[in-house]
């Protein structure tokens, strides 16, 4: 009976440890990316191209490409996204962008870090040209 019980004992202290390791590990980064300031990017006068940004969050990570045409942005498409997308935001986010012409866009509900992880990548695509 001792042996059953100390083998429960570990096995739920090893569960709890990986619980607060993985909790850790997916706030890391948070509170920064949630404190970040998207800059505004001004578009007049850039080439037609295609401009390949990123950001690097921790498990917001991503790379995008910005197309340009007519000094306008015209598409976003997603070429390494992040760890854990959550449905349906990129595209809202990416619209938003385009439909306003700006990365000074409301972030999504529910989706602050993400939705400014896809901003600051669309912003270093736009200013690191």
């Amino acid at each position: 009976m001792k042996k059953v019980f100390k083998i429960a004992l570990i096995s739920v202290a090893v569960i709890i440890f990986i619980s607060v390791v993985v909790t850790v590990w997916m706030a890391m980064g948070l509170n920064d990316i949630q404190a970040m300031v998207i800059n505004e990017v001004d578009i007049n006068g850039m080439q037609d191209g295609t401009y390949a940004g990123n950001f690097d969050g921790r498990r917001w990570s991503n790379e995008l490409e910005v197309e340009i045409e007519g000094q306008k942005i015209t598409s976003i498409k997603i070429v390494n996204d992040i760890k854990f997308p959550m449905e349906g935001i990129a595209e809202k986010v990416f619209n938003q962008v385009i439909e306003e012409q700006s990365t000074a866009v409301d972030v999504i509900s529910g989706a602050t870090v993400t939705s400014k992880a896809y901003l600051k990548s669309i912003e270093n695509a736009l200013l690191l040209r």
